[in-house]
């Protein structure tokens, strides 16, 4: 290993990681490597996201939403919890993910229920209906 690269995992101004790359020979990459290695990070955050859930991907044809428009969603969501709460973002998100998981949904249709104003956060962690 002669070169190591890392990219940031993230939404937003929330960052989720690191993907770490490696190559055999020295110095930078060039544009188009730095290009690819975005895009590669890029899906890695929506597959960490959507880690144990059957929501959308990119990688699946049969998506509910095309290509990466669920990840606005998500953004928003975030945003509206973190004011919900007085939470910061990496906090907000946490709680979608867990409120995911709980449900056993996806993150993207727990997102799309706050943003429509089914579910909002309070402080006892639990979401309410609305």
């Amino acid at each position: 290993m002669c070169a190591v690269f890392a990219v940031p995992l993230e939404i937003g101004a929330i960052r989720l990681g690191v993907l770490y790359l490696t190559r055999a020979t020295t110095g930078p990459l060039p544009p188009d490597g730095l290009a690819d290695a975005q895009g590669l990070a890029q899906l890695a955050t929506v597959l960490l996201l959507e880690q144990e859930q059957d929501g959308p991907t990119a990688l699946d044809g049969a998506s509910k939403t095309p290509g990466w428009a669920h990840r606005t969603v998500v953004h928003q969501a975030t945003g509206m919890v973190s004011a919900q709460l007085d939470i910061g973002l990496a906090d907000a998100l946490a709680r979608l993910r867990a409120r995911s998981f709980a449900q056993e949904r996806s993150i993207y249709d727990v997102s799309l229920d706050v943003v429509e104003r089914r579910y909002r956060f309070t402080d006892d962690d639990e979401s309410r209906t609305v």
